[in-house]
């Protein structure tokens, strides 16, 4: 056995020890968040699955995971490869329409990503800060639910001008939850 198997079986080892999946990603996570998209692809209440995985999962940054690359421990989305993230998938929507015919190719793919969106959607809500963001923070997550929603519409439709659209929608709730977490909140006046 050479020095390079050697290490790569020790790293695997490593891995499966820690508990680390993929590169970046915590056990059952993305098991836990396409169950919830398969349950809301079937019309089904998923309050409490999404209660469930609040409690399982502490961190929210490890949930949003599932929206990078598989190569980074994201779900994925199309072929694998550098950018097979949906993140990355629904800029992409976003800027260019896709033909009808990529349209159709891709509607089972674009579908099931849709319906990830809207879990996460649903999740965001079960992390909500305590105190003044979390009417800001419902809302985004809101947003995030109605693009969602608007792009499985859309996608089913087969209009590609809508799933842009949608796409657009969504990235920017997307966007202005990111923008709202990372930059803090300006500090209380002085008495």
């Amino acid at each position: 056995m050479g020095k390079n198997l050697r290490a790569a079986l020790l790293l695997g080892c490593v891995l499966l020890a820690t508990g680390t999946v993929g590169a970046y990603q915590i056990p059952g996570v993305l098991g836990d968040i396409q169950d919830i998209a398969d349950e809301l692809e079937k019309g089904k209440d998923v309050k409490a699955k999404v209660g469930a995985l609040r409690k399982k999962h502490e961190d929210l940054g490890d949930v949003m995971k599932a929206f990078k690359p598989r190569a980074r421990g994201g779900i994925g989305v199309g072929p694998k490869g550098p950018g097979d993230g949906i993140e990355l998938k629904i800029l992409n929507l976003s800027k260019r329409a896709l033909s009808k015919d990529a349209l159709a190719r891709e509607r089972a793919e674009l579908t099931a990503m849709a319906y990830l969106s809207l879990a996460m959607g649903k999740i965001a809500h079960a992390y909500a800060p305590m105190g003044n963001r979390a009417k800001a923070w419902k809302a985004d997550a809101d947003a995030q639910e109605k693009a969602a929603k608007n792009l499985v519409d859309a996608v089913k439709k087969g209009d590609a001008a809508d799933v842009r659209k949608a796409a657009g929608a969504l990235n920017a709730a997307c966007f202005n939850c990111h923008a709202a977490v990372r930059i803090p909140p300006p500090p209380p006046p002085r008495p």
